[in-house]
């Protein structure tokens, strides 16, 4: 979702450059909630895979196209 927001702001300034530090001001605040709450949400995944690192790659092994059977 991160790169959705950041090319949709890329958008937004290529379309509104005279305008862009009024939009940025106006959406500032939005954007620290989002950011804030993406930071909470990936770290409890990024905790999960540094201590269950199999849990993401074993399944990888069996549905792999190079698996004989």
């Amino acid at each position: 979702m991160l790169p959705l927001v950041v090319g949709f702001l890329f958008l937004i300034f290529l379309g509104f450059r005279s305008q862009f530090k009024q939009i940025f001001k106006d959406y500032l605040k939005y954007k620290i909630a989002f950011a804030g709450s993406f930071l909470v949400a990936i770290s409890w995944l990024a905790l999960y895979y540094i201590h269950h690192p199999a849990s993401f790659i074993g399944r990888a092994g069996q549905v792999s196209i190079f698996n004989p059977i």
